[in-house]
């Protein structure tokens, strides 16, 4: 659960140490199961009291032991450290666009996939898409991360974006499936082009443009303000929608968690990569520039350009 703790310590954005990537293997804890039986002694007794005594604790203490837990108890699942799992599968949905720094993105076989009708819609095309090598998505993506409390329990404090790699947005290839209508984001948002980025609660956008219904707006920073605690097998999930337009970004997130009195780092990447974002490859306010570009046409078909050095855009967008 979220407890609102505006109290809480520091930011936690100093330095990063004993970070690893991947899981938190540094904590475990384990369970001991304590019980006492205690018997009267019978005012008289027999020979073979202390024996029928010593099998009845011998019986009630197995039980006490090995009765199993309910399979209905998250705690009986729970794992020995933080578990993170992260789910980008929500891309792979319309809208859509990467780009990348090769001018043969995506390959020819997908290239020709894509001139097929409906292909825009087809999540399993754009999913191979959006693993292909050198794809990078296009302005914004959307990360799930899903927290399974580890044993013990746990406290997250501080989710905080590393970027490892920034450059020039890309000018190899655009693909790109534009919205074709409303486009919502998640409540929980990252602009890596503010100069100390912070994930930031938000709210719905006041009186947004056509197209735009559903939008929300950043308002202040979502840690300290707020925690998440998660007892042993407990989930959460946090919705983070990243963004990008003036460079091109390569990251990681670090999630800062205390059990106990113990504070520990986990490192997440997307599927051992670094979660890859950028802007769009502009010259002036309105025009981009790709050596190769495929975009949205008639039928949800995405076909070349005729001149992907000369896109007119929305000065919004470039």
């Amino acid at each position: 659960m979220i407890d609102a703790s505006p109290d809480d310590g520091a930011d936690g954005r100093a330095a990063t140490t004993n970070t690893q990537s991947g899981a938190a293997r540094n904590v475990v804890q384990a369970r001991d199961i304590h019980g006492d039986v205690r018997l009267d002694t019978p005012p008289q007794p027999r020979s073979w009291a202390p024996a029928a005594v010593l099998g009845v604790a011998v019986i009630v203490g197995a039980s006490i032991i090995a009765w199993p837990r309910s399979s209905d108890d998250p705690a009986a699942s729970a794992p020995s450290e933080l578990r993170v799992v992260v789910d980008m599968s929500h891309n792979d949905q319309g809208p859509w666009g990467y780009v990348s720094e090769s001018s043969d993105f995506p390959g020819r076989a997908i290239v020709d996939r894509l001139a097929e009708p409906m292909a825009a819609v087809d999540r399993d095309l754009v999913r191979d898409i959006r693993t292909s090598d050198g794809a990078i998505s296009l302005h914004r993506h959307l990360v799930r991360l899903h927290l399974v409390g580890p044993v013990g329990g746990t406290r997250i404090t501080d989710i905080r974006p590393v970027v490892r790699r920034t450059a020039p947005p890309p000018s190899g290839s655009l693909v790109h499936a534009q919205s074709q209508g409303e486009e919502e984001s998640s409540e929980v948002l990252l602009s890596l082009d503010d100069g100390f980025p912070v994930l930031r609660s938000s709210e719905p956008m006041p009186s947004p443009a056509p197209g735009e219904e559903g939008r929300r707006v950043p308002t202040g920073p979502y840690f300290p303000g707020h925690t998440i605690n998660l007892a042993p097998g407990e989930t959460h999930e946090i919705v983070l929608t990243t963004t990008a337009r003036s460079r091109s970004y390569e990251y990681d997130l670090t999630i800062t968690h205390q059990t106990g009195t113990v504070i520990r780092e986990t490192v997440v990447d997307n599927n051992g990569e670094p979660f890859r974002v950028a802007g769009r490859s502009c010259r002036s306010d309105h025009v981009a520039t790709y050596q190769a570009a495929y975009r949205l046409a008639g039928g949800f078909s995405v076909v070349a350009e005729p001149d992907p050095a000369h896109i007119d855009l929305s000065p919004l967008l470039c």
